[in-house]
């Protein structure tokens, strides 16, 4: 199986961090908060999730010179796996597409 894609609106709820790896590529990271309600078997259910995001490349420079915290934005990418400092798996979005919402 080779699908793996989420597309995801919210907040930015802190600074962009902009890094670079010892191999010198760029990655900007942040966290969005996502809320909405969605439909499922005719019930709504409120959604929330805090979702960590990590931009890598050319466009991390760029990215992080127009999104801070509290910008709206629409990001999609693919969902993998990074090991915490206390050495728990989080789930992690590598946006390949960002848009900031007005």
């Amino acid at each position: 199986m080779t699908e793996n894609c989420l597309l995801l609106t919210g907040e930015l709820i802190n600074a962009p961090k902009l890094s670079k790896s010892p191999a010198g590529v760029v990655h900007c990271k942040f966290k969005l908060k996502h809320e909405s309600r969605q439909t499922e078997a005719k019930y709504t259910r409120q959604c929330f999730c805090i979702m960590p995001v990590v931009v890598t490349g050319d466009i991390a420079s760029q990215i992080t010179e127009q999104i801070d915290k509290g910008s709206n934005i629409k990001v999609s990418g693919f969902l993998t796996s990074h090991k915490t400092q206390s050495g728990h798996g989080e789930l992690v979005l590598h946006a390949q597409y960002i848009e900031k919402l007005f």
